[in-house]
């Protein structure tokens, strides 16, 4: 689970109509290789419509239509009245006029060996995130469930809403107050605990969560496939590595092996020289004793 922050954050309209282009995948080109555009039709909306655009309008509208009634009741001056909360909303730089957010469940390696029908059975899996985030106060505006990409993930367009301001509209927009870093480990282990227990029961399996396989919630939605794909190569990456390494390991005892012999046979070469060294002066040596022999043989029948 991550929400989208930075470039990918929700500050104007122009956003949330990039979110429904790639969402309800409205593009004439998508250059998303991970994405299967044939089976793009099976993706499913769990909440609003296939117009995220209108979504975002109609929830502003009726959402904060009693505050926003309250509010200009209380003012004295025309000018200080707000005519329509999204546009005023827009219009602040310091705030987002939404939140996206994404659940995914697993990698590539948990769902590659899947058939879509066995993917279409994780809808009941993602449901169980959007009333955590209602609970919370992030109201869902959209839910988009993607299955045309190898792993099964879900797009939420929400906004997060503080009530009971004294300042102001009394039901307002704050990313700040609501989202904070206490809620995301909250949120993310309640749903954690969810997807695990759901995913079990729906498969069959008895998976476990993954530790240490957390990333970074405040990325943007780009940046956080770009990180999941980065560890999932780091993954191959590193089982490459170890395997590597093992070979090293192995051709190291060889080498070692291979010197240690090498020695030995140096030895025995050194021991061979000198046998032979030592046989050839044993022969020179009995060659010299013969021929004194012989010459003692003649000395003597001369002198006979």
């Amino acid at each position: 689970m991550h929400i989208g922050s930075d470039k990918n954050a929700i500050k104007t309209m122009a956003d949330i109509k990039r979110c429904d282009l790639h969402n309800n995948r409205k593009y004439k080109n998508e250059k998303n290789e991970d994405i299967n555009l044939s089976l793009s039709k099976y993706n499913i909306t769990l909440k609003g419509t296939k117009n995220i655009y209108t979504d975002m309008e109609n929830f502003y509208k009726t959402e904060f239509a009693d505050a926003l009634y309250n509010y200009n009741l209380k003012q004295q001056r025309e000018d200080r009245k707000i005519v329509d909360y999204l546009t005023k909303m827009e219009k602040d730089t310091k705030t987002n006029i939404g939140v996206e957010i994404l659940f995914q469940i697993g990698d590539k390696e948990d769902w590659k060996d899947k058939t879509l029908e066995e993917k279409q059975k994780s809808i009941d899996i993602f449901k169980t995130a959007i009333p955590e985030l209602e609970k919370r106060n992030i109201k869902v505006v959209n839910a988009s469930l993607h299955l045309d990409e190898t792993c099964p993930h879900l797009h939420v367009i929400a906004v997060p809403i503080v009530e009971n301001q004294k300042r102001g509209l009394e039901k307002q927009v704050s990313q700040n107050k609501i989202i904070t870093r206490e809620l995301m480990k909250e949120l993310r282990e309640v749903t954690e605990k969810n997807f695990i227990e759901e995913y079990n029961k729906i498969y069959g399996t008895s998976k476990e969560l993954k530790k240490g396989s957390e990333i970074e919630e405040h990325l943007q939605v780009q940046d956080y496939k770009n990180t999941k794909k980065m560890l999932e190569i780091a993954k191959q990456y590193g089982d490459k590595l170890q395997l590597k390494e093992e070979l090293e390991v192995k051709s190291n005892q060889l080498t070692n092996e291979l010197t240690k012999l090498d020695n030995e046979n140096k030895e025995k070469n050194k021991k061979k020289v000198e046998l032979e060294n030592n046989i050839k002066n044993i022969d020179t040596k009995n060659k010299e004793y013969i021929d004194k022999l012989e010459k003692n043989k003649k000395d003597l029948e001369t002198s006979t």
